[in-house]
């Protein structure tokens, strides 16, 4: 798609007037950081329908994280706000809101005329943002990955960064799109890939395992066709082969989960297998009950390759023996976390959520990385605070970070220091931006299991990376026993040396041995 396409697009997408109302809440300060996130679900093509658990978790997360730091003494005199805008998960809202609320000095609205863009009444763009938005210094993003690759073209048009914690680098090829609008993105995801990177954790452990053969079940939606596709290249790589692969359709009937099962069991050899599901844990309960019905409990050791284990909502109720000894990939928690009454008049949407649902007990396991995205704005002002404001204000911004013309100084520099942050805050563990622009892997291996007659998630190792890229798992020792005695699932056993390999089919995992004559 070309820039003025795009452009075209977004400006289509805005409502009739090309007017946009999706503030949900605003907490003022010096400066601000513009927030798109999806406080409420989706329903039809374009519509807000019911309060999203993910969405208003993140936004609790974020107004905590801006409590704890505008009250910290350590950090400069600058108070830090925020505005949520919803983008109710409706594709291309969020790189809409930006261009339509965050652009500075007016170049969305040189670039509309210019392009001649005009709204779909005929009408110029409405693309006047409000006195508060002028402030914003950068985006923090909770849009899913697919929206992100707009979203950074709109980063590098506008020149203001954008961290996300819902994001794919994979997703967002910072070279292609500074080419297309000519400089450099300012764009970076404070999430390791999540769950796209729950593939090279699960291929190591599948190494270490001794296991090379395996089957695959995936939805039939784009994020699992997307997860599916990084986990195959995964596999390929560390030369584990694919016994079957098969894909659970859209509520899909009891029959048809069956006849999965039916598949999986068609290769007896293949112990493990990999459950892909991007919209969640609904198809996988299915798949789990397929296999009560067939008597197939303790048949499989399943690997959850999406992260429907880290999914609170999964309801294992009557399927426990079915999952024990599932594997699963999750970012680190946010230590104490739960939503608090209190919010619930700081906005309104907070008493929308919270009446209801003050007890659950789900908690979103990006939530961390929203934290840290908030965290790596602070570290960065600070940096720049300290190099632009040498004389140091008792309270706020100095001359040089808000200039004359009411705008925070540039995004560039901004953008540098974010890439120069260094911090341990929340999990407890250093965060920074590797060469990819993207935070530091920091997940948990956790396995389902029983103890003392109650079943549970419980940690049994890392997966963690470096600052040059290189990528550690760790298995804790009790663990790593009652792993590595379980059978390899392999699909031929080594020959005998006076034996030669003859492939069933062409060169991989199955062979019968024969005399080497």
């Amino acid at each position: 798609m070309t820039l003025r396409a795009l452009i075209l697009v977004l400006f289509a997408f805005i409502s009739p007037g090309c007017t946009l109302n999706p503030l949900v809440a605003e907490l003022e300060g010096d400066v601000i950081l513009g927030v798109v996130l999806p406080v409420h679900q989706r329903t039809g093509i374009s519509n807000c329908g019911r309060i999203s658990s993910h969405g208003i978790q993140a936004m609790q997360a974020i107004s905590d994280a801006l409590h704890e730091i505008n009250s910290r003494t350590d950090f400069p005199p600058i108070v830090i706000g925020a505005v949520f805008l919803d983008t109710c998960n409706v594709p291309l809202r969020a790189a809409s809101l930006v261009m339509s609320h965050f652009q500075p000095d007016g170049v969305l609205g040189n670039l509309a005329n210019v392009l001649k863009i005009r709204c779909p009444s005929g009408q110029h763009p409405n693309i006047q943002a409000v006195s508060v938005l002028q402030k914003v210094v950068g985006v923090i993003s909770g849009a899913r990955s697919f929206e992100n690759h707009r979203l950074a073209t709109i980063s590098g048009l506008l020149g203001i960064p954008v961290v996300s914690y819902r994001s794919s680098y994979r997703q967002v090829p910072l070279g292609d799109i500074a080419r297309l609008v000519g400089n450099e993105v300012p764009f970076l995801t404070s999430s390791p890939d999540f769950p796209l990177d729950e593939s090279p954790p699960i291929c190591e452990l599948l190494r270490r395992l001794e296991s090379n053969y395996v089957s695959l079940v995936t939805g039939e939606d784009y994020a699992s066709y997307m997860i599916s596709k990084g986990m195959e290249t995964c596999l390929r790589r560390n030369r584990i082969c694919i016994a079957a692969r098969l894909m659970m359709k859209e509520e899909s009937s009891p029959l048809e989960y069956e006849q999965i099962l039916d598949g999986l069991n068609s290769h007896p050899s293949a112990k493990y297998v990999i459950v892909i599901d991007g919209r969640g844990s609904k198809n996988v309960r299915g798949l789990f009950a397929a296999a009560r019905r067939r008597g197939l409990t303790g048949r499989f050791r399943w690997l959850d390759g999406s992260g429907w284990g880290a999914d609170g909502s999964f309801d294992v109720t009557g399927l426990e023996d079915v999952i024990l000894g599932a594997i699963t990939v999750q970012p680190r928690p946010i230590e104490d976390f739960r939503l608090k009454e209190s919010h619930s008049s700081q906005p309104s949407v907070f008493a929308e959520y919270l009446k209801p649902n003050i007890t659950e007990g789900f908690i979103n396991p990006e939530l961390i990385y929203a934290r840290e995205a908030v965290y790596a704005y602070a570290y960065a002002l600070m940096g720049m605070y300290r190099e632009l404001c040498p004389g140091r204000p008792a309270v706020g911004l100095c001359s040089r970070m808000w200039p004359s013309n009411g705008t925070v100084h540039q995004g560039s520099h901004l953008y540098k220091k974010l890439k120069e942050v260094r911090f341990s805050e929340g999990a407890g563990q250093p965060f920074y931006f590797n060469s990819r622009n993207e935070g530091r892997k920091n997940l948990l291996l956790k396995q389902y299991t029983k103890v003392d007659g109650r079943y549970s998630w419980q940690q049994i190792g890392t997966y963690e990376d470096t600052a040059d890229l290189e990528t550690r798992l760790t298995i804790q020792p009790s663990a790593s026993q009652a792993l590595e005695s379980l059978t390899p699932s392999v699909c031929s056993l080594p020959c005998q040396s006076h034996e030669r390999k003859s492939y069933m089919t062409s060169p991989g995992c199955c062979w019968i041995c024969v005399n080497g004559d």
